[in-house]
């Protein structure tokens, strides 16, 4: 028979035992959720560089309006102007011009005109690219567009198994979307902190501030907008995981909604609008219906392109009506038969 000390030696090892493999989960869940935090401005970017280099309509319905802007026209003015003063002698040609206006003349009156023979031959070959980087070129090319198909599902993926290895899930979870919206945060500061350092570093000689401001923002608007957009979505799933917790506050306000939600449907049920057997149904079937909400949320807000917070907040906003309509819309088992019945009850 064991003694005493010998138990309590072991129940002591046990309990050690169960508080390593606690602490190992718990370090297992924050490594996870740091790296798919850490990944996310990544996958942003990767994800931008992917449309850019294969959606050649869009790549053009972003960046063919830069024409039509004032700063754009000036310089592009500019910069032609430059051009042919560098290349022909305006003042020669003048000057021979007016030489040769009333000999020029007379040649064309008894030969004619020959212009075409004083057209020069072009012969100018614009370097693009050397032919011994086009392997390298290619691969980077590669990376890009496999980086952005699955860099963003990476870091999701990341994310979400942080929280499932987690012990406590609702806490991980509240904590993985608080470390998704202050990646994005980031994200939107770097790229304002970005256009700064571009039209101060700038030299003016080279590109006027005001254009390199106007093609920066034109360049990151993307990136930004998709940033705010999750930003958006990072904060609502952090506080929806906090009205689901099991924490107090959360409780009292679920069984607000729940009371709400119950008179509504007492209401309508005395006034003979009930949902019956389909209410019945939806009731034992509610973990599932809310699951199918989250799902399709979820979907429009992976697949759907361009992501910008007005779709994020429509989305969210939409499926939080819905599922407080099923709340309503579901007839709880308890629920007697004649409410009139329940109303007398004390």
């Amino acid at each position: 028979m064991p003694s005493p000390e010998s138990e309590e030696l072991g129940l002591r090892e046990s309990t050690g035992g169960r508080k390593r493999r606690r602490a190992g989960w718990t370090v297992l869940a924050t490594l996870l959720i740091v790296i798919g935090a850490i990944l996310a401005p990544v996958a942003v970017v990767a994800s931008w560089a992917k449309i850019a280099l294969v959606d050649t309509d869009r790549f053009v319905a972003t960046y063919a309006p830069l024409i039509d802007d004032p700063a754009i026209q000036s310089y592009i003015t500019d910069q032609t102007l430059a051009v042919i003063n560098e290349q022909v002698d305006v003042p020669q040609l003048t000057s021979n011009a007016i030489d040769g206006v009333i000999s020029l003349k007379a040649a064309l009156l008894a030969q004619g005109i020959e212009l075409a023979s004083q057209i020069p031959a072009i012969d100018r070959t614009i370097v693009v690219t050397q032919a011994e980087s086009l392997p390298s070129i290619q691969v980077a090319y590669g990376l890009a567009i496999a980086a952005g198909a699955w860099l963003p599902w990476i870091a999701l993926l990341l994310l979400a198994a942080g929280v499932i290895v987690a012990r406590r899930r609702a806490v991980a979870l509240i904590w993985a979307a608080v470390a998704l919206a202050l990646a994005m945060a980031l994200t939107v500061a770097a790229i304002a902190v970005g256009n700064i350092l571009l039209t101060t570093s700038v030299s003016s000689a080279a590109i006027p501030p005001d254009v390199a401001s106007l093609l920066y923002e034109t360049l990151s608007d993307d990136v930004r907008t998709t940033s705010v957009a999750v930003l958006v979505l990072a904060l609502v799933v952090a506080v929806v995981a906090w009205l689901a917790g099991p924490f107090t506050l959360p409780r009292r306000l679920r069984g607000l909604a729940r009371d709400w939600a119950g008179r509504i449907r007492l209401a309508a049920e005395r006034r003979g609008l009930t949902t019956g057997k389909v209410g019945r149904w939806m009731y034992t079937q509610r973990v599932l219906l809310n699951v199918v909400v989250a799902v399709v949320a979820a979907t429009v807000v992976l697949f759907v392109r361009p992501l910008t917070p007005a779709l994020t907040m429509w989305t969210l906003v939409i499926a939080a009506l819905v599922i407080g309509l099923l709340e309503v819309l579901q007839r709880p088992l308890e629920t007697p038969a004649n409410p009139v019945l329940m109303t007398a009850q004390p």
